[in-house]
């Protein structure tokens, strides 16, 4: 075993070494990971156990690194195996942009589940060959463009309201591409773009005024009719026994993209690639403990639906090898590139880093003293503290109750900014849960959620029950003092 600094890490020096991390708490493995990325030239893939994970490391990376280095993230299809209905636009766009600008990144950071890893996926000349980019003065012919844009997948309507659509009126075209965040109004003089400007789809108000768009293709498969040939005679071959009518089969010929077609992406491609060919030989594999546990489960379930599902002929599904890559052979792929690997018990080539878990230190205000758990850390604590809060509003209703328990804090807009300040505890607006203590040097985060004392918040699609709710609410009023701030 072998002890390092939290902000040098050891990171493995060829293909085919493994490290074994261990010592973690709360965020400093993102700590680490970050200061790693910035003291290597590679690119370190971040394999999570689930997307709960993956969204936590995103935003503390996001947090430590500060823009200095990209955070890529290839989102999972948040459906499962073998599912009747498609991913949401949204996290269609996202998932073609990180493909579409994987393959230039060197450095930085790409975070992914390990489900979403074990998919299959189109090759990569699909992606790179239909993105294309559009600019200020480029000359553009509405019905070549128009044809072009048809046939990645764009569709024609009266108005843009979500990704993949487009609009024109007489000089002006409405664009939502795929991996932007907004649509984009285009501007042209006779066949020349005088113009490009966000706008608003609710009240189609232009916005802000830019340069140039990335546009990528409307799915993560090809769908003109050379490939709608070949799904037809893939289709075939692999179904015999499916009836002529099949209403899947059916749609695709008439082009039309049914639900849950994206399990039936091999059948559009003469081959499929993984996520593996998207990266450089000299990325970093980071992964848990767990992550052959994970990629056996994952496929036991794929194996599992397929075969209560495979004795349907209305709507026959491919094998689970088709689709997915095994957990042997996904383990195999990963033997290839460096590796870290994060553990919970040290081992003889472990790498250990000297981090504790944070004491409670929740302010309670049915105690007699609220904070004084609070109060006991940090008159014991000879380091420096930054707190944590959700938003700008939280953040001022935070400086005033610390206050009211004599604890002044400074306001800082970012972790470098942190460490440039002189005062022993500062305070920064962050979407983090989980806090850290260090003894060397000597430093602590604690977060809105530790000051709480609530559950680690599930930022994705979960909503708190009712009385839970209720309970805060509650809690918030005993708090409450006249001029208190109420967000």
């Amino acid at each position: 075993m072998a002890n390092s600094s939290i902000f040098s890490p050891t990171v493995p020096l060829t293909q085919n070494q493994t490290l074994v991390w261990t010592g973690f708490n709360g965020c400093a493995d993102a700590l680490a990971l970050a200061n790693a990325i910035q003291n290597e030239q590679r690119l370190f893939v971040m394999v999570t156990p689930d997307n709960q994970t993956a969204l936590r490391l995103e935003h503390e990376l996001a947090f430590f690194l500060q823009g200095q280095h990209p955070i890529l993230h290839f989102p999972d299809w948040e459906t499962l195996p073998y599912d009747v209905f498609s991913p949401l636009p949204e996290i269609i766009s996202e998932r073609l942009k990180t493909l579409a600008v994987l393959p230039q990144v060197r450095r930085g950071a790409l975070v992914v589940s390990v489900t979403t890893l074990m998919h299959r996926l189109a090759a990569r000349e699909h992606i790179l060959a239909n993105s294309f980019a559009i600019k200020v003065g480029d000359d553009f012919n509405l019905d070549l463009n128009r044809i072009k844009l048809e046939s990645v997948g764009y569709q024609c309507v009266s108005q843009v309201y979500q990704h993949a659509e487009f609009a024109v009126r007489g000089a002006i075209v409405d664009l939502f591409p795929m991996g932007s965040k907004v649509p984009y109004r285009i501007e042209l003089f006779d066949e020349e773009v005088e113009s490009i400007r966000t706008f608003d789809p609710e009240s189609q108000r232009s916005l802000e005024k830019i340069d140039r768009i990335e546009l990528f293709p409307a799915r993560e498969f090809p769908f003109t009719d050379e490939s709608i040939k070949h799904f037809r005679q893939a289709f075939r071959t692999s179904f015999p026994d499916a009836n002529p009518k099949n209403t899947l089969y059916v749609d695709v010929s008439k082009g039309i993209t049914p639900s849950g077609i994206e399990y039936y992406l091999p059948l559009f491609v003469e081959k499929t690639a993984t996520l593996f060919d998207y990266l450089p030989s000299s990325a970093v594999f980071v992964v848990a403990d767990s992550f052959d546990h994970t990629a056996t489960a994952f496929y036991a379930e794929a194996e599992e639906r397929y075969e209560q599902r495979k004795y349907d002929r209305d709507r026959p599904i491919l094998k689970p090898e088709q689709l997915f890559l095994a957990a042997e052979e996904l383990a195999q792929r990963t033997r290839g590139f460096a590796r870290i690997t994060f553990s919970g018990q040290a081992h003889d080539n472990s790498v250990v880093f000297a981090c504790q878990p944070l004491p409670r230190v929740t302010i309670d205000a049915k105690q007699t003293e609220p904070a004084q758990a609070l109060r006991q850390f940090i008159h014991s604590f000879t380091g420096r503290i930054l707190f944590v809060a959700e938003s700008a509003g939280r953040r001022e209703g935070l400086i005033d109750k610390l206050r009211s328990y004599k604890i002044s804090v400074k306001t800082v807009d970012s972790w470098q900014a942190f460490f440039a300040a002189d005062a022993a505890m500062c305070i920064v607006v962050a979407p983090m849960d989980l806090g850290l203590w260090l003894n060397d040097p000597a430093l602590a985060i604690i977060t809105e959620s530790q000051l709480s004392g609530e559950k680690v918040l599930q930022r994705r699609r979960r909503r708190r029950s009712g009385a839970k709710e209720l309970e805060n609410i509650v809690n918030n009023l005993n708090e409450l003092t006249i001029g208190a701030p109420v967000v």
